[in-house]
């Protein structure tokens, strides 16, 4: 299955690791990691309130961040910066898995940058065409 060019809502996460099939849950998923998905053994006792992650299939990088429990209260992560050492697809997942917490409203930038620069990998070869184009025009225009 390819996520990258899937509509909205409908890429099946677990067979990338991230959460688990459920029949129990509307949908059949379930992301969060509760008293009752490790109750019925979906995920471990020790993982309530976080988001559940195969590591046997699951080869991203990923961060838990802890969510203050007080309201209007500013956090970050520690370690906001990702280094990518391999090119291709690449998604942001964001879970509040707490139950009991409260709600988050994520305020941010993200930065996406290739070997290459800003210039979306699939494009860089149109960066040497281009350039090219322009070495011939400047030659025909003396």
């Amino acid at each position: 299955e390819n996520c990258k060019k899937d509509s909205w809502g409908t890429c099946d996460w677990a067979k990338l690791g991230v959460g688990v099939y459920d029949d129990e849950m509307e949908g059949g998923m379930s992301y969060c990691c509760s008293p009752d998905t490790a109750g019925r053994g979906l995920c471990n006792q020790q993982d309530i309130g976080t988001l559940i992650v195969d590591h046997s299939i699951f080869d991203g990088d990923h961060r838990k961040l802890e969510v203050p429990q007080t309201t209007n209260t500013a956090f970050q992560m520690k370690e906001p910066l990702f280094g990518i050492d391999v090119s291709g697809d690449y998604v942001l997942v964001l879970a509040n898995c707490n139950d009991y917490g409260l709600e988050v409203l994520a305020l941010g930038n993200m930065e996406w940058k290739s070997v290459k620069g800003y210039l979306p990998g699939d494009q860089v070869g149109f960066m040497y065409f281009y350039a090219g184009l322009m070495a011939v025009y400047f030659v025909l225009a003396l």
